[in-house]
């Protein structure tokens, strides 16, 4: 479900004009006809690619994305590894730079990825030490760090580069997530009853909490999620969600 949330909103804001010159936009846009096909999803759902004959690199592809939406000083949106001059020859995007997609990425030609979630196991990457690590023996220290270590090596032999784009996915006004979600499950703009940054609430038929999660259910089962976890009152009457 959230691949295809990203591609669905990544779609529209590659195409969507910014403070760049046309030109330049024009240069770049040509760069994002195709999609790496991610862990999950399967072969042919947007999985061609584009050649960059126009010598755009992967710092300016960076900056077009963070001018999208008015981000906070502090973001995960950012390089995560490799040289932000390279001169971009084929992009992919995906969900989780996971090894299976990184290494998928450089067979099918990608040398500048751009991904949602982390690459290096935590939310800020390679500049955080969760609890879980500072608590853990030793050894096991060692094991983390040398996983780390090995991925960041075999990234770098490979010249691929990893952008990430999470804050801006989410927080893009009118085709970020929560809109893209919400015109997913049959809902317009003109039902959305309250909104901010990262969320949306819109309005219902009266029903029963319990008839609109089956609903929820079987427009989740269209993109592979078996079911949704239920918890309150199934007889309680709603009018939003």
């Amino acid at each position: 479900m959230a691949i295809k949330m990203f591609f669905l909103t990544l779609r529209y804001f590659i195409k969507k004009t910014s403070d760049m010159d046309r030109k330049d936009f024009i240069k770049l846009a040509g760069l994002t006809g195709g999609y790496l096909a991610a862990s999950g999803v399967t072969k042919g759902e947007g999985s061609s690619a584009a050649n960059n004959s126009s010598g755009i690199s992967a710092a300016e592809l960076q900056k077009f994305l963070v001018s999208l939406t008015q981000l906070k000083p502090k973001t995960v949106d950012r390089f995560i590894i490799g040289n932000p001059e390279t001169v971009i020859k084929k992009i992919g995007t995906c969900w989780i730079s996971d090894w299976k997609t990184c290494k998928k990425a450089v067979e099918s030609g990608v040398n500048v990825l751009i991904t949602h979630e982390p690459t290096f196991y935590t939310h800020w990457d390679l500049d955080e030490k969760t609890a879980d690590y500072l608590s853990s023996p030793e050894y096991t220290k060692q094991l983390y760090l040398q996983q780390v270590d090995k991925k960041k090596k075999w990234i770098n032999e490979n010249g691929l580069v990893i952008i990430r784009n999470h804050d801006t996915l989410d927080a893009l006004p009118e085709k970020g997530i929560p809109f893209a979600f919400g015109q997913f499950l049959g809902f317009s703009n003109s039902d959305i009853i309250a909104s901010r940054t990262y969320y949306n609430v819109y309005k219902l038929k009266k029903q029963t909490a319990s008839s609109f999660a089956r609903i929820l259910a079987g427009k989740l089962k269209e993109l592979g999620q078996p079911g949704v976890a239920f918890y309150g009152d199934q007889a309680r009457e709603v009018v939003s969600v």
